[in-house]
């Protein structure tokens, strides 16, 4: 074994011991959130009864993290962020079109073009299975937003109550 590969290994090995520590310690630290949140259950607590279910949530989260490759994450991080940014970019440059005699501090013509170019052109760089994660996820959370939306809309409920209201004054009820 030359020394260029016997360094290679050493920095290899170092890297997956890191690596295997950072896990344990996100570990140790969801899992001191979780004895937290069953000491709340046992005293009852009010005020943190609301927040069970997140804490549940978030435990779930750190298995799930403590089980994926790092590498892995980063990416999905690196793409979702890279997303976000294309999205904001592309609303302020609708915005632009739309309402161009909205007041504004100050103007970058190009940086919603430049913005949503950049960050393509990196989204490209990245990995397909990174690009079916963005998408799996992506529809998760669109399906989650519009249910909840759903059935947690105050238009829809302003909406009912305003029709329910305009059948009595007509005598429909």
């Amino acid at each position: 074994m030359t020394h260029h590969e016997s360094t290679r290994t050493t920095n290899a090995s170092a890297l997956d011991q890191q690596q295997h520590f950072d896990r344990q310690l996100f570990l140790f630290a969801f899992a001191t959130m979780a004895d937290v949140a069953q000491h709340v259950r046992m005293q009852g607590s009010p005020e943190m009864q609301g927040r069970l279910p997140e804490i549940q949530v978030r435990w779930l989260e750190a298995q799930a993290a403590v089980r994926a490759a790092i590498e892995d994450e980063a990416e999905l991080v690196s793409i979702g962020t890279l997303l976000a940014f294309v999205i904001v970019c592309a609303g302020v440059w609708y915005l632009r079109v739309k309402e161009p005699d909205r007041e504004r501090p100050f103007r970058t013509p190009l940086v919603p073009i430049l913005g949503i170019t950049t960050c393509v052109l990196m989204m490209l760089s990245l990995p397909a299975d990174t690009w079916l994660r963005l998408f799996v996820w992506l529809a998760l959370g669109l399906v989650i937003y519009f249910v909840y939306g759903r059935h947690h809309s105050t238009l829809r409920r302003e909406s009912e109550q305003s029709a329910s209201s305009d059948r009595k004054a007509a005598g429909v009820l």
